[in-house]
């Protein structure tokens, strides 16, 4: 992939991840998270964003695969039997609501990144 060929694909992420910070696009789907939705929209390999969200300073637990903290400690996403035993009461995580919001910022944060190591990455 050319240089050129790079740049235009990382401007692509970062225009993603802003319209899915800002609300204005939805991820493909509500149930699914970050790695999922870059996965299917635009063919990316979540590694490609993974080891940057390890440095999203709310991050607090350096998790690879669950970057975004669990808006409220009695629930923990990580498990699919917790997570669709909320997502039955009408929690979505990209819903608005606490752990929505996170995944927003944390989508405006890595825009932000790519953006600022445009050269380093191409």
């Amino acid at each position: 992939m050319s240089k050129k060929a790079k740049r235009e694909f990382v401007s692509e992420v970062v225009e993603h991840l802003r319209d899915l910070a800002s609300g204005d696009v939805q991820p493909c789907q509500l149930s699914n998270g970050l790695c999922w939705d870059l996965t299917q929209v635009l063919q990316l390999r979540w590694q490609f964003v993974g080891e940057v969200a390890l440095r999203w300073p709310e991050n607090a637990e350096r998790s690879y695969h669950y970057p975004v903290p669990s808006y409220d400690s009695s629930h923990d996403q990580r498990t699919a039997y917790n997570f669709y035993r909320l997502f039955e009461t009408g929690f979505t995580k990209w819903g608005d609501n606490p752990y929505g919001d996170a995944r927003r910022r944390l989508c405006d944060w890595l825009a932000d990144w790519l953006e600022d190591n445009m050269e380093e990455l191409v």
